[in-house]
């Protein structure tokens, strides 16, 4: 079964950021990041009141975020949401927390920060 209009309405493009070393000319290593799969996400801002006070002292945007179950994501990945052109870093197990095989809506979450893409 396919997803709500409602709930259509609120994906967001995003593709899977892929890590590489590319050699710097002096023996070491930058990193390069290039465009993996592409999946769609449905994100929703923490609002917790811990969220709050974390953000407003100047720390990190946490999201809950529903993907569909085939969505190639795990933790420690970083994608772009490129609805917002922002980029994201996933914080927990996306293989922990499912909907139930009753559910027509197939989906799992998992929470994400905005990130910057690290270096090596």
């Amino acid at each position: 079964m396919a997803l709500s209009p409602m709930m259509e309405s609120m994906a967001h493009e995003c593709v899977l950021l892929i890590k590489s070393a590319t050699p710097d000319g002096e023996g070491g290593a930058v990193a390069a990041w290039t465009d993996g799969a592409a999946f769609k996400t449905y994100p929703a801002p923490d609002r917790s009141m811990k969220a709050r006070i974390a953000e407003k002292d100047g720390l990190t945007s946490v999201y809950t975020i529903l993907v569909p179950q085939d969505a190639p994501v795990s933790f420690g990945d970083y994608y772009r949401d490129n609805t917002s052109d922002e980029i994201f870093h996933i914080t927990s197990d996306p293989g922990e927390k499912y909907t139930p095989a009753i559910s027509a809506l197939n989906l799992k979450m998992f929470t994400a920060e905005k990130a910057a893409l690290p270096g090596f």
